[in-house]
């Protein structure tokens, strides 16, 4: 059990047969639908049905198909981290002892490799991340996967790979310069002049530090990566919200001295905007020649990038980059054709899971970069695409894709002697098409035998193995843990249906099923997808909010709670909870709330939790409340706005949601992350806000109100605090509700057997009504038992 959280006491459970003294009945009038409720107890510890710690919420089980991925690259062998000392010029026994005098002193791991044009250090495993992923160009592979779980220090790595391509195209050019200037016999600048002359056997170059690495000018390996590189300036594309902090990260930890960090687009501050004039300077070259007929049959005859440009580092948004590319196009000369002269020399996609599918424009984009650069008269190399993301598959292989398309190289691959020989879209296709048949077959229950797992998961490694890196946060690196946050512990907590509620949630939960009576489709047409018809999103969507709101169903306004109706109620209310229609119900639509009970439980327990913060003169906690819906989170803004005004508890609190401008977002997480007493101590976001690409670890206290609709999703959301530079014991909820149908549907997704186990092979009418049976779950079995909470939240169990 987690320190802090106090266990329910267990509730003896209802029995099939009812034997329980005061079982609610259901309303006659929903009869067909069996509904167990106790009557409603007193505080927190009656509401909650049963807490039990998950001791690692993050793990992973390879003895079924699933979406998880395994570690791939992490050099982890005493060969990789000799070419890794080797090639950055570093004594391994200086690397040991230092090691050893941290391990004295108590430290687990210390950065200690900086790359010049850095101004932090990289972790060893961060430093094995770059080598790996610049490395695969090696192997034909034009950029990669980088995909280490959530706190591992990816931005870390994208920097570190940015860097070191600048520096070495840096140093191939100026060891470039000297040969070329003693062959015309002229002056060598004193700065370079002691470079090794072409040709000549060397074991080292005086100026191997400058670059950090071993110098161009006599180490293969430099020669063979800086040749293959393509010129071109560098280009982060991350979600709108991200922009701007992943600017501010990258001033703190890039030397802004050779480098020119700007952003592009509306979201951007102006301070850091790409001018005009930077604009004009960065331009590629682009030729066309003209076909018999003009522009009919024209072909590309130069598509060519802007050299010694690689300085310029620019962060955008998949939203803006037709407007980047129109900012560079102008008329090719000769025609009256224009084309984008936009051409980067690397592209790291961040969270690309969220943006990077079939036909997105920033994958249009650079698909097209790809086959115009191979078409053209002088074929260019190509530009080097990352794509990053600690969720690299989500629900199926086929996500992954479009980015599998980007990174081929067919003209490369197809040699019979290359490793990636077998890797074609058709096998790829293939792969994902067996990934489809198994993941299916277990959700109807059948057993995938252990070599069919294996021979899938070898498939998968035949790829990934050659263009991603990824460390699991439980991995090791050279004996030591990658974290010192240990795994993801979380306490689920389940809740019991308030019976003031239960007409109104057994209606709802009727409406569900009723789309589903008379008829069944031909051919059958799978629960999920039928949930998304007319009534179907509105219905589930007023049950999820409920498992938090109970009250809700009670209501008779006219609210939907869609995404649309909150950022309009927002932007009305200019972002004051307090203003928007919802603030006026919220005292009735939380009351008999057994997950609020749970919440302020919480929120008592932060407010008196004393000890100290390490490095920090105050003591004082923050908690971060994550709503896997938008509306939900305005409801918990509004709930804590009011509970905050009517009994004066000492929280204050930042609410952050989509309607919000970038700045407004960064000024309000700024302001929650800053210490002290006057500072709000209390965070409100929905996940799909919140959930990704933020650091939070001032927060001690994290509750996710319910299940998101993956369990990575959730996962992450917890990754916010728990990650490389939490100082104290996380302290991490999961709130569950399984009276809800609602909630049901998506726990079933976490468990690989979506609601399409509903097949016209059942009856139908009494499976739909078992799915929306709203009702005490945990009744249904007459042995209470304590870890079967925990076994709904693991990707390899079943109800």
């Amino acid at each position: 059990m987690l320190p802090g959280f106090s266990r329910a006491t267990p509730v003896t459970p209802l029995n099939p047969a009812g034997a329980h003294e005061n079982p609610v009945a259901a309303p006659e009038q929903h009869s067909r639908i069996p509904v167990a409720v106790n009557p409603d107890p007193q505080g927190v510890e009656g509401y909650q049905v049963e807490e039990a710690e998950d001791e690692d919420f993050g793990r992973l089980d390879f003895r079924i198909v699933d979406a998880n991925v395994r570690s791939y690259n992490d050099g982890d062998n005493n060969s990789d981290w000799l070419a890794l000392l080797d090639f950055f010029h570093l004594d391994a026994e200086e690397v040991r002892r230092r090691t050893e005098i941290n391990r004295g002193n108590g430290s687990t791991r210390v950065p200690f490799g900086r790359i010049p044009g850095m101004t932090v250090g990289l972790f060893d495993y961060q430093l094995m991340g770059v080598y790996k992923l610049l490395g695969f160009l090696l192997t034909g592979v034009s950029g990669g996967f980088l995909a280490d779980e959530q706190g591992l220090g990816k931005t870390q790595e994208m920097f570190g790979v940015l860097v070191l391509t600048y520096n070495l195209r840096k140093c191939k050019e100026e060891v470039e310069e000297v040969w070329a200037a003693r062959q015309a016999h002229r002056q060598v600048h004193a700065r370079s002049a002691m470079h090794n002359q072409r040709g000549a056997e060397a074991r080292t170059c005086p100026y191997d530090t400058r670059f950090g690495f071993r110098c161009y000018c006599y180490h293969p390996m430099t020669r063979q990566l800086a040749d293959a590189l393509p010129d071109g300036p560098s280009v982060i594309i991350a979600p709108t919200q991200n922009c701007m902090p992943i600017i501010r990260d990258a001033r703190t930890k890039l030397d802004q001295r050779p480098l020119k960090l700007r952003g592009f687009g509306d979201h951007i501050d102006r301070d850091f905007r790409l001018t005009p004039a930077e604009i004009q300077s960065l331009r590629g070259e682009v030729r066309i020649q003209l076909g018999e007929q003009g522009v009919t049959g024209a072909r590309i005859q130069q598509y060519t990038a802007c050299a010694n440009r690689s300085d310029f580092i620019i962060v955008t948004s998949p939203d803006s980059i037709d407007a980047l590319n129109q900012a560079f196009t102008n008329t090719v000369p000769g025609t009256i054709m224009r084309r984008s002269s936009f051409i980067p020399g690397v592209v790291m996609l961040d969270e690309f899971h969220q943006y990077a599918i079939e036909e997105s424009r920033v994958l249009c984009w650079l698909n097209h970069v790809k086959s115009s650069l191979l078409n053209s008269e002088r074929p260019q190399p190509m530009p080097l695409v990352y794509f990053v993301s600690g969720t690299p598959i989500d629900q199926s292989p086929a996500d992954i894709r479009p980015a599998y398309i980007v990174l081929e190289r067919r003209n490369v691959w197809s040699d019979s002697q290359h490793a990636l020989n077998h890797a074609t879209l058709a096998n790829f296709d293939f792969m994902t098409n067996l990934f489809d048949t198994y993941i299916e077959q277990q959700r109807r229950g059948e057993e995938v035998s252990e070599d069919k797992v294996k021979d899938f998961y070898a498939s998968l490694d035949g790829i990934f193995g050659s263009m991603m890196v990824r460390r699991l946060g439980t991995n090791t690196f050279r004996d030591q843990p990658l974290t010192n946050v240990g795994r993801l512990r979380v306490a689920i907590i389940d809740h019991r249906l308030p019976s003031a509620v239960a007409d109104n949630l057994v209606g709802h939960g009727q409406a569900l099923s009723d789309i589903f009576d008379g008829p069944q489709p031909r051919p059958w047409v799978p629960l999920s997808q039928r949930l998304r018809g007319p009534q179907g999103p509105s219905l589930l969507l007023k049950l999820r909010i409920a498992s938090t709101f109970p009250g809700i169903p009670v209501s008779n306004q006219p609210f939907r709670f869609t995404d649309d109706e909150v950022r309009r109620y927002l932007t009305e209310a200019s972002g004051r909870v307090e203003r928007t229609p919802y603030f006026a119900h919220i005292a009735a639509w939380a009351a008999h709330s057994p997950k609020l009970e749970t919440i302020s439980h919480t929120i008592t327990t932060m407010l008196a939790d004393n000890s100290r913060i390490p490095g920090e003169a105050t003591t004082r906690k923050k908690y971060i409340i994550f709503c896997p819906v938008e509306a939900e989170a305005l409801l918990m803004a509004c709930w804590l706005h009011h509970r905050r005004t009517q009994e004066r508890l000492g929280i204050r609190v930042a609410y952050i949601h989509s309607s919000m401008t970038p700045a407004d977002r960064q000024r309000a997480i700024t302001s929650f992350l800053t210490m002290g007493n006057a500072p709000p101590n209390i965070l409100v976001t929905p996940i799909s806000v919140g959930g990704t690409g933020l650091n939070l670890q001032r927060a001690k206290y994290s509750t996710v109100t319910g299940p998101a609709w993956t369990k990575r999703e959730t996962q992450q959301a917890f990754y916010r605090i728990h990650r490389v530079g939490q100082v104290q014991p996380t302290r991490l909820q999961l709130l569950a509700a399984r009276w809800n149908p609602a909630e049901r549907v998506i726990l079933s997704k976490y468990e690989g057997r979506d609601a399409v186990a509903i097949t016209e092979e059942n009856n139908a009418t009494e499976a739909v009504n078992e799915w929306f049976e709203v009702s005490n779950r945990f009744c249904e079995t007459p042995v209470y038992n304590p870890g079967r909470v925990i076994d709904q939240h693991q990707d390899q169990n079943t109800y």
